[in-house]
């Protein structure tokens, strides 16, 4: 009965293969925002950098008991540029999954603009490079027609695709933003299979609460909602993190159809560490799976613009 689950799991894993590793939401994406949406790049008074790994779906295994869980790994730098009001970065993901390997790079730009001490707009583009890999020889063939049989060994393609975002910021504790990325939906082809990258949609907003803030006591609630899809999956995220004296936090998340999650961490002299573990209740994860961790850490370093000088003149001289 195991290894029945198993192969009905890889063929899952292979049909999502087939159309490209789509963009996937890690459950610490509320901390590194402009990883769902360019928009978000640059956005705060530092050089950020981030490290963030997912070991998804931990304990599923092949019929030969090797363990072929997916696993992400990503790494995030941005930074303001004050002077046009922007925001570069760059963001590097590889994938290793059952039956490929995928290296994206991403760079995002962004534009800011302020209103008024109120308001806020924010727009964004990206520009990704993609390499997938597929190994044919850990492919199981049921029928020895299968054109599958044509190729053999390592080979890989490689795709380029956009995306765009936009981001609204009311007071500094309410957002919402929306993206699209895949623009372009790239193609290729790596050696029988044809994989191409569907057009993927998300749609964020978040809003932080103010509890208490006496003393040397400050405690905030953290709010926030995604929904993320293509024509054929998607997916809604909640979340409630509670912070205090922006030193530690903690809270739950939710993923339809039935995913629960808990997320803790801290931050000290600029440093970020988190830690996320996801744990879902359909009969597949509960049979083959004992949950999903996640972990990063990020250092914030501060940088403020340059004051422009007016004149010449000096103030104490006059």
């Amino acid at each position: 009965m195991k290894n029945i689950t198993t192969l009905i799991g890889s063929l899952l894993l292979f049909a999502a293969t087939l159309t490209a590793q789509q963009d996937r939401a890690f459950t610490n994406y509320m901390f590194n925002q402009s990883i769902i949406n360019p928009a978000f790049t640059g956005s705060e008074s530092c050089v950020h950098a981030t490290l963030l790994t997912r070991q998804q779906w931990l304990g599923f295994e092949d019929f030969e008991g090797n363990k072929i869980h997916p696993q992400n790994y990503l790494m995030n730098l941005e930074t303001p540029l004050f002077s046009i009001n922007s925001g570069l970065g760059v963001i590097v993901q590889y994938d290793n999954l059952p039956l490929n390997q995928n290296l994206n790079i991403r760079l995002n730009y962004a534009y800011h603009k302020k209103i008024n001490d109120s308001h806020a707009l924010s727009g964004g583009l990206s520009f990704d490079l993609s390499r997938r890999t597929l190994n044919f020889d850990d492919f199981v063939y049921f029928d020895p027609g299968d054109p599958l049989l044509a190729s053999s060994g390592k080979q890989s393609g490689s795709m380029f695709d956009l995306g765009l975002g936009m981001q609204y910021v009311f007071k500094e504790n309410l957002f919402a933003g929306v993206s699209i990325y895949n623009v372009l939906g790239a193609k290729t082809e790596v050696g029988s299979v044809e994989l191409n990258q569907q057009m993927l949609f998300n749609l964020m907003a978040g809003y932080e609460i103010k509890l208490l803030d006496r003393f040397r006591n400050k405690l905030d609630l953290v709010t926030g909602a995604l929904y993320s899809g293509t024509k054929s999956s998607n997916f809604i995220e909640v979340h409630a993190i509670l912070k205090y004296n922006d030193f530690i936090y903690g809270g739950l998340t939710y993923k339809t159809p039935n995913e629960f999650g808990v997320l803790a961490g801290l931050k000290w002299n600029n440093f970020s560490v988190g830690a996320a573990y996801d744990l879902g209740i359909k009969e597949l994860s509960n049979k083959l799976s004992y949950g999903s961790p996640e972990v990063y850490v990020s250092y914030c370093f501060p940088i403020k613009p340059k004051v422009k000088m007016k004149g010449f003149y000096n103030v104490r001289l006059l």
